[in-house]
């Protein structure tokens, strides 16, 4: 009987201190999100972005697009698929070209965030015949100048936007071109670039 009360004794002892570790885990935690208190969301979007080139970065090699490309106004049809880009005449080219698009957008959307967009059935396109997945639009388009990076690459962060979810992503974009030089004007630069690196960040809120 002394033997089954000693036993007892000790499930509750070992129930107790799993409760209290789990506690402290918890509240270091909570006071871990409470430093990070953003001002506003372009401080959120920098913070973040400096950590995924800090921590997350590897050079990837993407090949353009090998289809048909159409344009018109702000949309782009790569074969069935298409983007609408709010971006100025600069950075057309990088749809015009096919540098991003579509399938390659869905296939590198950052996987630690467990979103993976799925295209439709071939009998939903039928019914839809305008927006679906494999239409999404890209806006806030803009270079990074506060991370560090070699005169031949420059970063970019936007927002890309599935028609079936309310909150825009948040992603950055690496560009390079070997014969680029710290003179190189932005619109040369993009002409002959290359996608090296393309991550999501986060869903803004």
């Amino acid at each position: 009987m002394r033997t089954f009360f000693t036993y007892i004794l000790l499930i509750c002892a070992i129930f107790l201190n799993a409760q209290t570790t789990q506690t402290k885990q918890k509240t270091s935690e909570e006071k871990e999100v409470e430093q990070k208190d953003f001002a506003n969301q372009g401080d959120w979007e920098n913070h973040e972005i400096k950590q995924i080139f800090k921590t997350k970065y590897s050079k990837q090699e993407h090949q353009v697009f090998e289809g048909k490309i159409t344009t018109k106004d702000n949309f782009y049809q790569f074969d069935k698929d298409c983007i609408e880009a709010f971006t100025n005449n600069t950075f057309k080219v990088i749809f015009e070209k096919g540098i991003l698009y579509p399938e390659l957008i869905a296939e590198w959307i950052n996987p630690d965030a467990g979103i993976k967009p799925k295209k439709e059935t071939s009998e939903a396109k039928k019914e839809n015949s305008r927006f679906k997945f494999d239409s999404l639009a890209i806006s806030n388009f803009e270079e990074i100048k506060f991370v560090d990076h070699l005169p031949t690459q420059r970063r970019f962060r936007c927002w890309v936007r599935f028609q079936f979810m309310f909150n825009p992503i948040l992603c950055v974009v690496e560009l390079s071109n070997e014969n680029a030089t710290e003179k190189t004007d932005m619109q040369t630069f993009v002409k002959d670039a290359s996608l090296t690196f393309f991550r999501q960040v986060g869903v803004v809120i």
